[in-house]
């Protein structure tokens, strides 16, 4: 125990610790408390710890003994506080200050030594300081507080915002708490009435308020802003009609009133077609007059009209009336008129439709046709429209005979005119004739001309044809009935009318140009050579006029003299108009062959006959040919001998076969040739080598008769090149080419041997001599008898003969080509060969004279 008055010596305490107020013991520092591990720490959050009295544990103080707890609604915003002023008020409240509190009593127990009296005064100052601080009060209504800020009141909320008085005590801690009341939604910074149509039940910050649509149903509505739940969406919008299971409530009571039982089945749908519905509690109103809308939804009476092809008459007392045929309306309206189509037989069709809605569900129930447009408007078939020029007006008309109209009911309001008739056409027949037609009133009407409605009823005129696009007059040569659509009809074949427009075929009475008759009558085009200018008559059965001589045509059919403007074979010329016969050893093969130096080609030769007897004897003749020779078979050698080598034609010496000089050194064969040739009668010519004798044959001009009286001889001829195209065949009766058939197979059997040895054989062509007493020089062994009934059998039968230098022949008839007994010669011989000889060593030579001007027997 320390003596009173001594000293006593004081200790540092060690860091964080400090001395007690007392200063007789090192404590915890305020803001900290003692551990049970005895370091200080931090005192926690939400609590003060004032600077302790004491370390030593207060039995039953536990931690409040160091720790006091903040008031109530006060938070400290971190641990360590160190005295109830760091106690902020809590979000959602606000600081109060608190009337000064009676002290509070010291502890009863008395203070064992000094320390623990000022403990004990410690204690009491602080419960003496806490009952003068500030108490924490809850925000109240519209108000807030985000606290920790020893604010002594809170904020208010926007204007117009408020919170819900349901809202717990102390939960106002900030500006969410702050909504838009029932009825009203949050617009940007500020709050709104609910729209009508809208409702808003609850206190929120939503920018927008319930639909009643989304909460009852389409069509319903409030009726007014600023409702606050869906029990205010009780009256139908305008356009609206209520259903009730599935069926529109037409009539007052029953459903309206009541909208909002939605769980009976009710629901809204558009106002039905051809009612108005003002909406609220008034149901549907028809529309009067028997008018209609076009669409649902309709909200009052101004939308009910007329459809269209109906109107509105102008007496309120009457309802809407359709259209009658013959007008239109277009539009939904209330015109009072429809529109006529235009002026005169016009009719008009239910063409448009409209929609017919159901009224429950809104979907097309039936669609009406009505006489709805212009498309409405048509005309009957055999009409036409026109439009006229004083008003502009289109009018309907019955086409007139002549013109074509529609050819069915054609409707729209344009112009189409009656069709004319193709050119030189007429309308005929009721094949395609509309017989009547029908009025506005639905009569029938006899048309008594005209209503044609087809093409087909146009037919031709008379004398006219059809030609696809139109009528044209018959040609000269054709012909056409008429009241068809037919092309003219040509004439029979080769014929040709007088004139055009001809309406049959009796009026073909001419030659067409360029035909005319066969020599049987038969109507023919004209051959080369001919022409016809259409002027003769049928009935005179007249041939085609021949072409002046020389000239021919380039074809077939010509029709004028004109048309003769070539040269004819055998003839030649620098141009038609000098055309001329081809002189003797010239022809012309070609019809129409102009030549501008020689007229006609000179005819060739190849020839040689052949004599052997000491020296040159070797023959080459010269060619010949009749005026008019057209091929190289005209062309003949002008002397030849039947075959080469000792050719001699055994003659007796008489009148007609004599010496034509006296033998003599001087004489030649070449002398003796060239003195035939010079004469005309002389047929032949004999020469000896030997004695240069030289005697010239003129049959027949001792005892001249004719070929019909004692017949006569024919000389054989031949071509004057070896090689020919073919042996002409042997001359009939009238000199032209045989034609038979025997005749012509016996020429083709004899083809190659013509072609390879023609020169023994004839050209077809002979000498002729009338009178079988010029056949008197002729030795009797000379002569063959042939037996033949024809000079054209008798012919052939020397022609292929090598040794054949010609043919006796009996009387000849011109009419049948038969031939008679040969005077003189043994009864029943009509045909002898002239037989010649070929004798090695023999020195006399015959050549025998081609003499074109007895080539035929006539």
């Amino acid at each position: 125990m320390q003596r009173p008055g001594a000293r006593t010596l004081c200790t540092a305490c060690q860091a964080p610790r400090v001395p007690n107020s007392a200063q007789t013991e090192c404590v915890c520092p305020a803001g900290t408390y003692p551990s049970t591990g005895g370091t200080c720490v931090d005192c926690q959050q939400h609590f003060f710890c004032p600077r302790a009295a004491t370390n030593q544990p207060i039995p039953g103080a536990g931690a409040g003994q160091f720790m006091k707890g903040c008031p109530a609604n006060t938070l400290t915003r971190r641990r360590g506080a160190k005295t109830a002023a760091s106690c902020l008020n809590a979000p959602g409240y606000f600081l109060r200050l608190k009337a000064a509190a009676a002290a509070a009593a010291a502890p009863a127990a008395a203070a064992a030594d000094v320390a623990a009296a000022a403990a004990a005064a410690a204690a009491a100052a602080a419960a003496a300081a806490a009952a003068a601080t500030f108490v924490a009060v809850p925000c109240g209504a519209n108000e807030y507080s985000a606290g920790m800020d020893r604010a002594t009141s809170c904020t208010p909320c926007p204007s117009g915002f408020v919170t819900d008085p349901e809202s717990e005590v102390g939960s106002h801690t900030s500006a969410a708490v702050c909504k838009a009341p029932p009825g009203y939604f949050v617009n940007g910074d500020a709050v709104a009435p609910c729209p009508v149509g809208t409702f808003s039940a609850e206190y929120s910050n939503e920018a927008e308020c319930a639909e009643c649509e989304e909460a009852v149903g389409a069509g319903v509505t409030t009726a007014s802003p600023a409702a606050t739940s869906s029990a205010a969406c009780n009256v139908l919008e305008p356009g609206m009609a209520l259903l009730d299971r599935s069926k529109v409530v037409l009539g007052p009571g029953g459903a309206f009133g009541t909208i909002t039982g939605q769980t009976s089945g009710n629901t809204t749908k558009a106002c039905p077609q051809s009612f108005y519905c003002p909406g609220g509690a008034t149901p549907p109103s028809r529309c009067p007059r028997g008018m209609m809308t076009e669409q649902e939804g309709a909200v009052s009476e101004q939308q009910c009209v007329a459809p269209p092809g109906w109107f509105l008459p102008a007496d309120a007392s009457q309802d809407v009336q359709e259209c009658p045929s013959g007008t239109y309306k277009e539009g939904w309206d209330r015109a009072a008129r429809c529109t006529p189509c235009g002026e005169g037989l016009w009719l008009s069709a239910r063409t448009s439709g409209i929609d017919i809605l159901d009224p429950n569900n809104g979907e097309t129930a039936e669609v009406k046709y009505v006489r709805g447009s212009p498309e409405s408007c048509f005309i009957q078939p055999g009409m036409g429209v026109t439009k006229l020029s004083s008003s502009g007006v289109l009018q309907a008309v019955v086409c007139p005979a002549n013109f074509i109209g529609s050819s069915d009911t054609r409707h729209g309001l344009s112009v189409a005119p009656c069709a004319a008739c193709p050119t030189f056409t007429v309308t005929a027949g009721n094949d395609a004739r509309a017989a009547s037609y029908t009025t506005t009133a639905g009569e029938a009407v006899v048309i008594p001309e005209g209503g044609y409605y087809s093409i087909s009823a146009c037919v031709t005129q008379p004398g006219y044809g059809y030609y696809g696009d139109g009528a044209q007059e018959c040609p000269s040569g054709y012909y056409n009935a008429g009241g068809n659509l037919l092309p003219c009809k040509q004439c029979p074949n080769g014929t040709t009318t007088g004139a055009t427009k001809a309406t049959s075929a009796a009026s073909c009475t001419l030659y067409a140009p360029g035909w005319g008759a066969e020599v049987d009558g038969s109507t023919a085009r004209c051959p080369l050579g001919t022409f016809s200018d259409g002027t003769n008559s049928a009935a005179s059965k007249s041939a085609c006029s021949k072409c002046p001589e020389g000239r021919t045509t380039p074809e077939t059919g010509a029709t004028s003299a004109a048309d003769c403007s070539l040269c004819a074979a055998g003839y030649g010329g620098a141009s038609p108009q000098s055309c001329k016969p081809c002189v003797d050893g010239y022809y012309n093969p070609l019809s129409g062959r102009i030549l501008d130096t020689t007229r006609c080609l000179a005819c060739p030769v190849d020839r040689v006959f052949l004599f052997p007897w000491n020296g040159d004897n070797d023959f080459v003749p010269l060619a010949t040919s009749p005026a008019g020779a057209t091929s190289q078979g005209d062309c003949l050698a002008d002397f030849s001998q039947t075959v080469d080598g000792a050719f001699f034609l055994d003659l007796q010496e008489g009148p007609e076969f004599k010496s034509a000089d006296a033998p003599g050194a001087s004489g030649s064969w070449q002398w003796c040739v060239q003195r035939c040739r010079d004469s005309s009668s002389c047929a032949a010519a004999t020469f000896d080598y030997d004695d240069k004798s030289c005697k010239l044959w003129h049959p027949g001009t001792a005892a001249p008769s004719s070929y019909a009286a004692s017949g006569g001889i024919a000389l054989k001829t031949v071509n004057s090149m070896s090689v020919v195209s073919k042996a002409k065949a042997p001359a009939d009766a009238n000199g032209d080419a045989a034609t038979t058939t025997a005749a012509v197979a016996e020429v083709a059997a004899s083809a190659s041997n013509s072609l390879v040895q023609a020169k023994y054989m004839g050209s077809g062509h002979y000498s002729y001599t009338a009178g079988s007493a010029a056949a008197a020089s002729i030795s009797a062994g000379s002569l063959v008898a042939v037996a033949v009934n024809s000079l054209n059998d008798c012919l052939r039968a020397c022609t292929y003969n090598n040794l054949c230098s010609g043919v006796v022949f009996g009387a000849w008839d011109a009419s049948t080509g038969l031939i008679g007994d040969i005077v003189g010669a043994a009864a029943g011989t009509k045909c002898q060969r002239i037989q010649g000889t070929s004798l090695p060593g023999n020195s006399q030579r015959t050549l025998i004279k081609a003499n074109f001007k007895a080539l035929a027997p006539n």
